[in-house]
């Protein structure tokens, strides 16, 4: 059973403010992700968490593209773990949405 993450970080010691963020990311909780250029052009992931009435919002920056996809990849859960292996890959080519509005008449 899945029971999310833990994420642990520490601001680079250049910031104004040294800060530590220890948050959970639980299966639950929807957290919405941003690919971002940081300072001097490096990769950034953007991420916006609700903790109840807390909200945060955390800017990762990188040295290469690949930590921040590996780092993205995980809070996800897309990534292969050990004898896991992708099979088959196939682009979408059209996706539709319908949206149902109910309507209720009491009499």
């Amino acid at each position: 059973m899945h029971r999310g993450f833990r994420i642990g970080m520490n601001t680079s010691s250049k910031t104004k403010n040294l800060r530590g963020v220890d948050q959970d990311l639980l299966p639950r909780d929807p957290i919405q992700f941003g690919f971002l250029r940081g300072e001097g052009g490096f990769p950034a992931l953007l991420l916006k968490i609700r903790d109840g009435m807390a909200k945060y919002t955390m800017v990762c920056t990188f040295e290469d593209v690949s930590e921040r996809t590996r780092l993205h990849t995980l809070a996800t859960g897309i990534a292969l773990g050990n004898g896991e292996d992708v099979i088959a890959e196939a682009p979408i080519k059209t996706m539709g949405l319908t949206w149902v509005t109910v309507m209720w008449t009491f009499l």
